[in-house]
């Protein structure tokens, strides 16, 4: 459970980091 979510939450930077960085 933990993993899944962090998982997701690391996701969510991924995202943000790929749109800040573009």
């Amino acid at each position: 459970m933990h993993i899944r979510l962090l998982h997701s939450v690391f996701d969510s930077i991924e995202v943000d980091v790929r749109l800040w960085r573009s």
